[in-house]
C-alpha cells in the first residue's frame, strides 16, 4: 500500500540569517516602541542623528574641560589608575594603549587632519580629546541609547497620536 499523501502546503523556504537575527529582532522592537512601517528609515535616521548628537556633546566636554585628564591628574585617579593596573595587569595597559592608538590614527586620516587646526587645537590634545570622548562615550553608551530609544518612543508616539486625532 501507498502512504497517504501530505495534504498541507509546502513548508516556505527557510529564513536567511540576516533576517532571524537581525531584521525580525529589529522589527519586533520597532513595533513594540509604537513605530510603523512606513517610519522606519525615518526612526533610523533619527536614532543615529542622536547617537552622534551625543558624540559631539560629549567631544565638546572633552576638548573643553579634559574631564578623563583632569581626574588622573587627582590622586583619586591616580589610586583608581593604580587598582585598575593591579586588579587587570597588561590588559588594562592594551586597552590605554589601543584607545590611544586608535585616537592617534584616527586623527591622521586626511580628512580629519584639518580639524585640530580648524577647532583652534593642537594634534596631540585634538588625538587626546578623541581618546578621552571614546573612553566616555563607551562607557555612557547604555544610557545614551536608552535615552535616544525613549526620545524615539515619545516622538513617534506623539506624531500618531496627532494624526489619528486629524483624522477623527
Amino acid at each position: 500500500e501507498k502512504p497517504p499523501e501530505n495534504p498541507a502546503a509546502p513548508t516556505p523556504p527557510p529564513k536567511r540569517l540576516v533576517d532571524r537575527w537581525l531584521l525580525d529582532p529589529l522589527q519586533r522592537r520597532m513595533e513594540s516602541l509604537g513605530i510603523e512601517r512606513q517610519d522606519y528609515v525615518e526612526a533610523t535616521v533619527i536614532f543615529n542623528a542622536e547617537l552622534w548628537s551625543a558624540y559631539a556633546g560629549i567631544f565638546l566636554i572633552s576638548s573643553r574641560y579634559q574631564p578623563l585628564r583632569t581626574l588622573g591628574r587627582t590622586q583619586a585617579g591616580q589610586n583608581l589608575r593604580k587598582f585598575l593596573l593591579r586588579q587587570f595587569g597588561e590588559g588594562f595597559v592594551r586597552l590605554e594603549r589601543g584607545i590611544l592608538t586608535g585616537a592617534e590614527r584616527f586623527g591622521n586620516y586626511s580628512i580629519v587632519k584639518p580639524m585640530p587646526r580648524m577647532l583652534g587645537m593642537q594634534p596631540k590634545d585634538f588625538t587626546l580629546t578623541l581618546a578621552e570622548t571614546s573612553a566616555i562615550y563607551n562607557v555612557t553608551f547604555p544610557g545614551i541609547m536608552y535615552a535616544s530609544v525613549i526620545g524615539m518612543k515619545t516622538y513617534f508616539r506623539a506624531r500618531h497620536t496627532m494624526k489619528s486625532n486629524v483624522t477623527d
